[in-house]
């Protein structure tokens, strides 16, 4: 059977009764409506099982499943509600699955490290100029903020990001895991927050920071200020030990930041 948790992946036009909806799948489960002739919107979850993907909304009795393996020209699907059960058929809009593409939020400047120890300064940099709400501070301006964390004026040390991440310029949330944590699901999920700042290693001295703003088959694109643009494969990131992950939070709201335009497309 097809993997279906990347043949769902996309937009889709769904048609139950009079209704006309599109969904859009997005990978680890996530899923939003829109009703095509109205401003009417919402979101819900899918789940792969073994014979079908079910969908849920909250708030909702409604109960769909869709058949497996999918049919993008035509897969039938089940309708479950107080108001109408029956059977629909839903078709991909996207000429080819969203796992086929290059997908993310806003593509970040690159921003070139110069010193081997300014590859924080320069992705931190990078980084804010996603962000809405967020001074565009250049690495001159983050070493002047954080100096009395810094190494030799330059490297800071990881015992500190708590300090420079809680900063009201920077505003970050952030947690450790490891490259094997780091998979298709987390990102997905965690870039529809903000473009992520990345640090491999935060022992003694941050080892290496990059900024993670898409998603491509097999891995994420990445803004490495000492190798500009490339693709970063999960293969590679899998065995790391240690990764830090930072993603924007609305420090007066205690909400992590959200904007409204999700993710596009890249080349």
């Amino acid at each position: 059977m097809a993997d279906d948790t990347k043949e769902i992946l996309g937009t889709w036009s769904v048609r139950v009764q009079d209704w006309v909806w599109e969904y859009k799948f997005a990978p680890g489960g996530a899923l939003t409506w829109r009703d095509t002739t109205s401003s009417e919107k919402g979101a819900g979850r899918w789940a792969l099982t073994a014979k079908s993907i079910n969908v849920t909304w909250p708030d909702s009795t409604t109960k769909e499943s869709w058949s497996r393996p999918l049919n993008p020209t035509g897969n039938v699907c089940s309708y479950k509600s107080t108001y109408y059960t029956g059977n629909y058929e839903a078709k991909r809009l996207d000429p080819k699955p969203v796992w086929q593409r290059k997908f993310g939020r806003q593509m970040p400047p690159y921003i070139r490290q110069g010193s081997t120890a300014l590859c924080w300064a320069a992705s931190m940099s990078s980084w804010l100029r996603t962000v809405p709400g967020r001074d565009n501070l250049t690495v001159p301006d983050l070493l002047e903020r954080f100096s009395p964390y810094l190494v030799d004026g330059e490297g800071l040390k990881g015992e500190h990001f708590d300090k420079v991440a809680n900063n009201i310029k920077i505003r970050m949330d952030f947690e450790k895991i490891t490259g094997a944590t780091f998979t298709e699901e987390y990102v997905a999920y965690a870039l529809s927050w903000s473009n992520l700042y990345v640090v491999t290693k935060s022992g003694a001295t941050i080892s290496h920071a990059r900024v993670v703003f898409g998603m491509q088959e097999g891995g994420v694109g990445v803004m490495d200020p000492m190798q500009g643009f490339k693709g970063w494969t999960y293969d590679q990131i899998k065995n790391i030990d240690v990764m830090l992950v930072g993603w924007a939070k609305g420090r007066i709201l205690g909400q992590i930041c959200k904007p409204e335009s999700g993710m596009y497309e890249y080349l």
